[in-house]
Order: structure tokens, then C-alpha cells, then sequence
């Protein structure tokens, strides 16, 4: 695995393949992996994270602890399940991950998206301790003037976060997304904004038919790797991608789809503009 961070890209001979149980504990639903997890798998643990997530528990634990070998594309499927549950939708938890898998995890940021823990009892002990994400939300019709709404909804919200630093950033990416929305599905959206653990989250969800040929696994491992989960339809959603620490689209449970985008704020926000100086 030297100088790959991500560890092997191929399953190493002999590797057991993929098995999936769901063994729930102390109310939350509880996913157990084993065996190698596969690109091709990505959309069968997605949808038992979807079917986890739709039933609303407090919480959906990802026990890893049998996993020998995992792809990296794979990850990008535990944060796009974030926007396909319920809103707002329970915390998602990876634990008991090592050797290469822990590697993949780590290598591919998946931390500032979701938890990470060494055990299940790990997880829960973590739980009450996390501070409570901020959340607003905001219907929407399908009219010229809903972006202007959208707009003046994100000032509010955002001055009342503290985050008025953010508000030219993130009142462009409201705009552009619900934008988005209405020439993409011409339905009810809704506007959702979500602050919490130094990420401000951005989501839009419409009504409207959600491509099979864009599987909501895909659109999320464009975004976790290369930033580009957002189908590129005009200038608007290339200034999404750029202005965002991630972004894509994913599939909604109960129809139409969920454009999202994520900005670093507070201490990580410092932290990246730090990176990003000569």
C-alpha cells in the first residue's frame, strides 16, 4: 500500500464477498458488514441504508468490524444517505473499521461527513455528547419568484446561525439550487438548511422523476471524490461545485430528487483557507 492512501484499488485474491445483516440495538438500526465491499455493492447497501433511514431511528450504525477490504468509491454512499432519509434524518455511524478499510475511510474525508467510531458501545457513549444540528426548512412553488424566497429565507436563517460571513457564498448556491429544482422537476420543493460540527448544508428536494441511468450512489461518489456530483447543466451548478466543499444529487425514498451542497464553516473553515495558502 505504499504511496496509495487509499490502500489496494483491486479485491485481493480469495477475499469473501459482501454480506449484509441488520441487527438493531439500543433503538437505532444497526447495518453489519463483512467480507469485501465492492463498487458493484454500492447500490444494494445503499438502498438497505435508504429503508434504515425512511423508518426514522435516532441513529444508523455501521458496524465494520468484519470488512477486510474496501473500495473507495463505496464511501461516498454513506453521505449521500444523509439526504435520502427523512428530514431532518438520523446521524450515520461507521464503526469498528480497520487495516485497509480504516485507511479508505480516512483517506477519502469521510469524517467530515459522517461519524466514525473504534465500536458500536464507542458510538452510542459519543452520541449525547454531539451537539444538536441547527435546522431550517422552507416550502416552496414552482414560481419565477422562489428563488428570490429562497434567498431572503437563507439571510434570516443565517444571521440568526452567526454565520453572516457565509451568507454571499451560501445565498448563491440557494439560488442557484432551487434554480435547479424548478427547471429540473417544475414541482414543490423543499429548502432545507442544516448547520452543525462546522458544516453548513444546503438541500433542495423536488417531485419529479429521478433518472435510472444517475443511481444516487453515483451521483455521491462524484461528489465525495472529485467534487462533480451535481449533474453539470450550465454555469449556475459548475459555481454550486466550486463554491462547495461537496455536492451531488441523490434519490428521495419517497420520489424526486435531492440536490445538496455542503460549505465548511467555523474551525474548519479556518483550517481549509489555511490549506489553501502558498
Amino acid at each position: 500500500m505504499a504511496g496509495d492512501p487509499l490502500g489496494p484499488r483491486f479485491m485481493p485474491e480469495g477475499t469473501a464477498l459482501m454480506q449484509l445483516t441488520r441487527v438493531d440495538s439500543g433503538g437505532c438500526a444497526v447495518l453489519r458488514m463483512s467480507g469485501s465491499v465492492r463498487s458493484i455493492d454500492g447500490p444494494r447497501f445503499g438502498d438497505a441504508l435508504a429503508k434504515a433511514l425512511v423508518e426514522d431511528p435516532p441513529c444508523v450504525v455501521c458496524e465494520m468490524t468484519e470488512v477486510t477490504w474496501l473500495d473507495p468509491a463505496c464511501v461516498a454512499v454513506w453521505v449521500a444517505a444523509q439526504w435520502s432519509g427523512p428530514w431532518p434524518g438520523p446521524v450515520v455511524w461507521l464503526v469498528g473499521a480497520h487495516d485497509q478499510p480504516a485507511e479508505a475511510l480516512r483517506a477519502t474525508g469521510v469524517a467530515s461527513f459522517v461519524g466514525l467510531a473504534d465500536s458500536t458501545e464507542a458510538a452510542f457513549t459519543r452520541m449525547p455528547t454531539e451537539p444538536p444540528m441547527q435546522r431550517e426548512r422552507l416550502l416552496l412553488a414552482p414560481l419565477p419568484i422562489a428563488p428570490r424566497r429562497a434567498r431572503r429565507f437563507a439571510i434570516e436563517v443565517m444571521a440568526r446561525w452567526t454565520l453572516s460571513a457565509m451568507i454571499g457564498d451560501a445565498t448563491l448556491i440557494v439560488s442557484e439550487l432551487v434554480t435547479n429544482g424548478i427547471d429540473h422537476a417544475s414541482s414543490d420543493l423543499e429548502l432545507r438548511l442544516d448547520h452543525g460540527h462546522d458544516l453548513l448544508n444546503i438541500a433542495v428536494r423536488d417531485r419529479g422523476s429521478f433518472s435510472t441511468r444517475q443511481a444516487s450512489s453515483d451521483a455521491a461518489a462524484h461528489a465525495l471524490e472529485s467534487n462533480d456530483g451535481i449533474p453539470q447543466r450550465g454555469r449556475g451548478l459548475e459555481i454550486v461545485r466550486r463554491l462547495s466543499l461537496a455536492s451531488g444529487r441523490t434519490r428521495a425514498p419517497a420520489g424526486g430528487s435531492v440536490y445538496w451542497a455542503t460549505l465548511a464553516t467555523g474551525d474548519r473553515a479556518t483550517r481549509q483557507r489555511a490549506a489553501r495558502r502558498p
